[in-house]
């Protein structure tokens, strides 16, 4: 299996570079490879090559990789004398590099915000049109809109501004919609993590991926993706279920911790008014786990109103409690039987109890020859320093 490798892709009269004309070498000799790849947030890699000194010139810092399928995203090279390793994200990574910055709003009150409202695939567009593929039309109707007095040299500053933010990234019109009726306030956030959780509340997930020799304008495509439900439950689907006593399982890791749930939030507005939301029933008790966010709006201007308690909840969105299973499944089936997304059954031989739940992330591993995939069903918890970031992201850091 053949890696192939490219240069970085640049903005030339118009036009992305074409894949294959930016191709600089391919190989199948790879001593190492592990990727992890997320439904609906960025994943990661890490490939080992033989170290050869005549490679090093070839391998750039922020070029691609194509590998079994996947499209990668170079941020890291070293080397030993031994083996040269690449390490980076695959190129969902490359809306790691744009934050949500471009763009007004018509909401009165949500100044500083760009909301957005419609279906989840209009609401991404919206952020991936105004933040990575700003067309030279975008650029000039903003200017009009808001630079009608300024002079040439500052409206040229504009554009070459707004026109260095562009990434070698399209939409994808054969999307799924996801909700029908979906709204978002960005605000100084990754573009990675706006899109994320649309996909996580729509319950859908993306991808960015490219196509040889047909996008010359635009690389890579971001395309919004459904799972297919192979339950136990349905009878549309050939059904796949995970259980050790079938022989399908080498290894399986439950996980279930609140480590992460906050279900009461103290929501502080731009006028210090402090406003208690739930997430979900009212909790009470020791089941009652409580935070404060800050959100730049009024809490109780009619134009916003809904928008506060909707950005408030989102603040800690990725904080819940967590259920995960952690598979080694025994037969390859991954690409085949299911993939990423799908909705699949854990039988627990001890309860006999049934789960369904998503895959939402998949570990290819290849050393010495053997290839091992590992599944993860379910939410899990997020790292410290994804909670970090997270948290200070957009200035709404969590008190405590």
């Amino acid at each position: 299996m053949f890696a192939k490798f490219f240069d970085t892709p640049v903005f030339v009269d118009g036009a992305w570079s074409d894949l294959k004309d930016i191709l600089l070498f391919a190989t199948d000799e790879i001593v190492e490879y592990s990727y992890t790849k997320r439904w609906s947030s960025v994943g990661e890699f890490s490939m080992a090559l033989p170290y050869r000194k005549e490679l090093l010139p070839q391998l750039k810092i922020n070029g691609i990789i194509n590998y079994d399928r996947d499209w990668l995203f170079v941020q890291g090279i070293s080397h030993n004398g031994s083996t040269i390793t690449l390490t980076g994200k695959d190129c969902k990574g490359l809306l790691d590099l744009r934050i949500t910055e471009y763009g007004g709003t018509s909401v009165a009150g949500a100044e500083g915000y760009d909301v957005v409202s419609g279906t989840t695939a209009q609401c991404v567009k919206h952020y991936l049109d105004a933040n990575a593929v700003i067309g030279d039309a975008d650029i000039e109707a903003y200017i009009q809109a808001h630079m009608p007095t300024a002079t040439d040299s500052e409206k040229n500053a504009t554009r070459a501004a707004m026109r260095a933010r562009r990434l070698p990234v399209s939409w994808n019109s054969e999307s799924v919609s996801g909700l029908v009726s979906d709204s978002y306030m960005a605000r100084l956030e990754y573009l990675s993590e706006v899109i994320s959780k649309l996909c996580d509340g729509a319950d859908i997930g993306y991808d960015v991926a490219g196509v040889f020799g047909t996008l010359h304008s635009h690389p890579f495509r971001l395309t919004l993706l459904s799972g297919t439900d192979r339950g136990f439950n349905q009878s549309a689907n050939p059904r796949v279920i995970f259980t050790p006593s079938w022989g399908n399982v080498r290894s399986m890791t439950f996980d279930h911790s609140v480590d992460e749930l906050y279900n009461m939030i103290y929501a502080v507005d731009v006028n210090e008014s402090t406003s208690p939301i739930p997430r979900g029933d009212m909790p009470s008790g020791v089941m009652r786990r409580e935070c404060t966010v800050s959100v730049s709006v009024s809490s109780t201007d009619p134009s916003t109103r809904d928008y506060f308690a909707k950005y408030a909840l989102e603040q800690v969105e990725s904080n819940t409690e967590t259920h995960s299973y952690t598979i080694e499944p025994s037969v390859s089936g991954y690409g085949t039987d299911y993939t990423l997304g799908d909705i699949v059954t854990v039988l627990e031989p001890a309860t006999g109890n049934k789960y369904n739940a998503t895959i939402t992330e998949v570990t290819k591993t290849y050393a010495q020859g053997r290839q091992d995939i590992t599944i993860t069903l379910g939410t899990q918890k997020k790292k410290p320093l994804q909670k970090i970031v997270n948290d200070l992201i957009s200035g709404t850091a969590r008190r405590r």
